[in-house]
């Protein structure tokens, strides 16, 4: 979802009212300044259109606009510095450690993109991938996942990239393919994977 805000002002028109009553006419500027939120983070645009009237008008326009304008730039502020805050922290990819030879334990760490940046033992869902495809759903769970050696079997760890998503849940068909089945990405659809772990027997 996309959230958009537009707001404007008087550019060269304010600097140009004060010398109204010796020109009829004057070009200026409006500025739009455009504040959108897209994937949880604000960005800004800015873009402008020349406006051509009456110097009284634009003299009128800059008069009524100038009780907001320090309004709206402490409202732009907060919005862009607040916009990415650690709200939208998101996990960026799952490291997970495996030991042992005939039976294996596996512990996963989580990197996110705002403090704090590293989380061992981060809750993920548990995926034994061999001939016989997995169901498509997940359960988070922050303990260490044991399996007993296996020829042609991986272990792959995954949990949404929001940490604060449901605990429980179902991935969707196409993503469950490429991150666990398939495995030819870590990242994809509000999930994130580890890389595959082999687990043949010695």
């Amino acid at each position: 979802m996309v959230v958009i805000f537009d707001l404007f002002a008087l550019g060269d028109a304010v600097a140009a009212a004060p010398k109204a009553k010796h020109h009829n006419h004057h070009d200026g500027r409006v500025y739009w300044f455009r504040v959108f939120i897209r994937n949880g983070c604000l960005r800004r645009q800015l873009s402008s259109q020349s406006l051509s009237s009456n110097s009284n008008e634009v003299a009128n326009m800059a008069r009524s606009s100038a009780p907001i304008r320090p309004i709206l730039s402490v409202s732009i502020f907060l919005l862009i510095t607040l916009g990415c805050g650690s709200i939208h922290r998101q996990l960026q990819s799952i490291a997970t450690d495996g030991v042992g030879m005939i039976q294996f334990q596996f512990t996963a760490v989580g990197s996110f993109d705002m403090s704090p940046t590293t989380v061992n033992s981060l809750p993920v869902s548990w995926y034994l991938v061999s001939q016989s495809p997995p169901p498509a759903n997940y359960t988070l769970t922050s303990q260490p996942f044991v399996t007993q050696c296996q020829t042609f079997a991986v272990v792959i760890a995954v949990a949404p990239s929001n940490p604060n998503a449901p605990s429980s849940g179902t991935i969707p068909s196409h993503v469950f393919q490429d991150l666990v089945i398939a495995h030819t990405t870590t990242s994809e659809g509000g999930f994130v994977a580890s890389s595959p772990q082999n687990i043949a027997c010695p």
